[in-house]
């Protein structure tokens, strides 16, 4: 048995066949012919036309060329004359091929369909400013029930509400105590969830399909971050955290902050953020690939040049070693820290020679600045250290705002082919 309510919701949403009790009649000009396997009718007028169950009078457009869904990908059914054509839904296991399993999100159901049947549905303008921050809880992480009341949180020393999400992260929030929905939260809080809702509407789909997979819990605060003061004297500014990350707990804080930035600068925080898991992530992924790498050079003879090791693994289909950007960075630092000290003695590895930066003729400082041009850091908040390298890497990556020609394009490029191998 179900509530009213809830029956009512399935109603609307096609679940019964709302979405298609009126079809869409669609008249051929002359010249046309229908698409495959619908019938044609004569119309009263002796117009021939075909119904379509899109609930709309034309058919569906077509995906761009070569485009591909991702996982995460909100996309829209294509399938004429069938019951799901035109519905809303998104993209749940896709390994490449020409299949992908997808979970109706106008309704309940999905399945396994080609992708030839599927077509990017992004969120509208119109969507992004007229859905709540309940509309995008249901939309992004699905079905939420409570976990854990009060559970305490140390480095903000409350208590919050813990809510498990079908995508994954634990949503922690203080709320009233005579109300149990995650999307309410409490004045005393002073945490826009909203905030964050509708940011996330604006992340690329990657990185919000990453933050939701790769992040274990979201922890929306009352109180401000800690660490600000601490980061502050550092860089002798005031410094205001909207969002943080824990990346060996993989936690996500929200601070009070974020309220008072615009959806696209706070979705571009949680980007960065993302970053920093995935940066734990990659960790991970080196360690795991240094130990294949391991037995695959086992059974082989090893050349004895850098390049020969290096055609033998292409040749293999060997990804590039998750781990290489860190000699990329360093090279960086180092012409950094040497040309910060111009009368200190250092070492130019790319040149082969100790001097200091000043002493070094123009032809050796242009050959040594060359050399680092592919690592360079993309921000002045990059040059922190290499997490923050790390992060505000990807956040460009995301944007698509990194060049193509920057050795972090092709580290994140292949993390995925990394993945794969690994688990050949």
């Amino acid at each position: 048995p179900m509530d009213l309510e809830r029956v009512v919701r399935l109603y609307n949403s096609g679940y019964y066949g709302a979405s298609w009790v009126n079809k869409g009649r669609v008249y051929i000009k002359e010249g046309q012919e229908a698409p495959a396997g619908l019938r044609v009718r004569e119309g009263p007028r002796g117009g021939r036309y075909y119904e379509t169950e899109a609930k709309r009078g034309r058919p569906l457009g077509k995906a761009p060329e070569g485009w591909k869904p991702q996982e995460g990908d909100r996309v829209r059914v294509r399938q004429h004359g069938d019951r799901f054509n035109g519905r809303l839904a998104r993209v749940k296991i896709y390994a490449g091929g020409d299949m992908a399993r997808i979970r109706l999100l106008d309704g309940i159901g999905g399945g396994i369909v080609p992708v030839s049947s599927l077509v990017p549905a992004p969120y509208t303008a119109k969507e992004k400013k007229d859905l709540t921050a309940r509309d995008i809880l249901v939309a992004e992480f699905g079905k939420t029930s409570i976990e854990q009341r009060p559970f305490a949180d140390d480095k903000t020393g409350l208590t919050y509400d813990i809510y498990n999400t079908e995508a994954g992260p634990m949503l922690w929030v203080k709320r009233d105590s005579d109300k149990d929905k995650p999307w309410i939260v409490t004045k005393e809080s002073a945490v826009s969830l909203d905030a964050f809702m509708k940011s996330l509407l604006e992340m690329p789909t990657e990185a919000l399909q990453s933050m939701k997979s790769e992040i274990q819990s979201i922890i929306f605060s009352p109180v401000p971050n800690p660490a600000d003061r601490k980061t502050s004297q550092m860089i002798g500014a005031k410094f205001v955290s909207a969002a943080s990350m824990d990346a060996g707990m993989q936690t996500m804080y929200i601070w009070p902050a974020s309220k008072e930035s615009d959806t696209k600068r706070l979705a571009q925080t949680l980007v960065h953020e993302t970053g920093h898991a995935i940066d734990r992530m990659r960790s991970n992924l080196g360690t795991m690939y240094a130990e294949k790498l391991d037995r695959f050079w086992d059974d082989r003879e090893m050349p004895l040049d850098d390049e020969g090791i290096a055609a033998v693994e292409a040749a293999h289909g060997v990804p590039p070693d998750p781990n290489k950007w860190q000699d990329d960075w360093s090279r960086w630092r180092s012409v950094a820290l040497g040309q910060s000290s111009p009368g200190v003695t250092h070492y130019w590895p790319s040149i082969r020679v100790e001097k200091p930066w000043r002493d070094l003729s123009r032809q050796a400082k242009h050959l040594i600045e060359e050399s680092i041009t592919h690592a360079l850091p993309v921000s002045d908040y990059a040059h922190r250290n290499d997490k923050e390298y790390y992060a505000e890497a990807y956040t460009h990556y995301q944007l698509g705002t990194l060049a193509d020609d920057h050795m972090m394009y092709t580290h994140f490029d292949n993390l995925e082919r990394t993945k794969q191998w690994l688990q050949q």
